[in-house]
């Protein structure tokens, strides 16, 4: 019997000791929140997201607000077979870079594979300058299209980036950077790549970004795998509740399975995070001038309906709109990798 309570007592001891190993915990710093908290202990918010905030869910405030100085626990690290294929490797192989563009709290990039090295992305944000597109009132405050889509659109540049992408940011605001606020003041600081100005004239604008996307084409004609990705926030009537869908050229066979590819990720996920919920994003075809104008593979991307509750959260949640960036990119990998059969 004294044998046996040893035993135990040693069992009891190594089991502990191996849940202390697991779990880790860090500390919260001023302006932290989940996604930029997990990021610096390289953990992909994607994959981490939801297990970090039901072990911590007595510490987190409102909006998944994180506390600074408190004590947070991270999740155990796992294999996931899904994500095998966008696997961090080891960054020492790899560069850091820096890029203003970002801003000063996400300037800096770690280089963390080569899976979208060669591949050279066009990133154009709906509307800007003069034109701040869709617009919603919530709690007095003002909501716009063109500042929700660019936040999306730096934080997919920076994903590509970081494995291992060449990325021409064309819609461009020197001052905003990525941001984590839920409400992103309006500005008409944006510009068109390098550095020109935005007319308000909407024929002209659009001219002036397919020029531009098309010259660097050309430029970059040794890399066979460039895409043109834009990103739009749509307007319907506050009851009408959207997924994200995705346009394509009716001729480009590249352009649509592009699309596909980046929707069924999206798809998977939601099945994933949000069971039972379903997923009615669409992809098909349209004349828009920023698909049919450019020579690029083009995927047009409406992100969410401004004036609908749901979608607005999806928007407006800094994590959310991170989330929305991971995905996409996944996706994007997906067909990269496809390419590659």
């Amino acid at each position: 019997m004294t044998r046996i309570k040893t035993y135990i007592f040693l069992f009891t001891i190594l089991f502990t000791t191996r849940l202390q190993a697991q779990n880790k915990y860090v500390i919260a710093q001023k302006g932290d929140g989940i996604i930029k908290l997990l990021q610096r202990n390289n953990l992909s918010p994607s994959k981490y997201r939801t297990a970090f905030i039901e072990i911590n869910k007595n510490q987190i405030g409102k909006n998944d607000q994180l506390y600074a100085g408190v004590k947070y626990k991270l999740p155990d690290v796992k294999t996931n077979k899904e994500e095998t294929k966008v696997k961090t490797t080891d960054k020492s192989k790899y560069p850091v870079r820096k890029y203003k563009i970002f801003g000063s709290t996400y300037d800096t990039i770690h280089i963390t594979n080569n899976q979208l090295k060669s591949c050279v992305f066009y990133l154009v944000s709906g509307h800007g300058g003069p034109d701040p597109g869709a617009i919603e009132m919530i709690d007095n405050k003002m909501i716009t299209e063109d500042e929700y889509a660019y936040d999306v659109t730096l934080r997919l540049g920076r994903e590509l980036i970081r494995h291992g992408a060449r990325v021409y940011i064309i819609t461009r605001d020197n001052k905003d950077g990525v941001r984590d606020e839920k409400f992103l003041e309006n500005n008409y600081s944006e510009r068109c790549y390098p550095n020109k100005k935005i007319p308000l004239n909407q024929k002209k604008r659009l001219r002036q970004r397919t020029n531009i996307v098309n010259k660097l084409y050309k430029q970059n004609k040794k890399y066979k795998y460039q895409r043109l990705l834009v990103l739009h926030v749509d307007a319907f009537h506050p009851t009408k509740s959207i997924d994200l869908y995705f346009y394509h050229h009716k001729r480009s066979k590249t352009g649509r399975q592009l699309a596909n590819n980046m929707k069924e990720v999206i798809r998977r996920k939601y099945d994933q995070y949000q069971p039972h919920r379903g997923y009615n994003g669409t992809v098909t075809y349209r004349d828009l001038h920023m698909i049919s104008m450019t020579d690029p593979p083009t995927v047009f991307i409406e992100l969410g309906n401004i004036k609908n509750s749901r979608d607005q959260q999806r928007l407006m949640q800094p994590n959310n709109r991170q989330l929305l960036a991971e995905w996409m990119t996944q996706g994007i990998i997906k067909d990269k990798l496809s390419k590659q059969r």
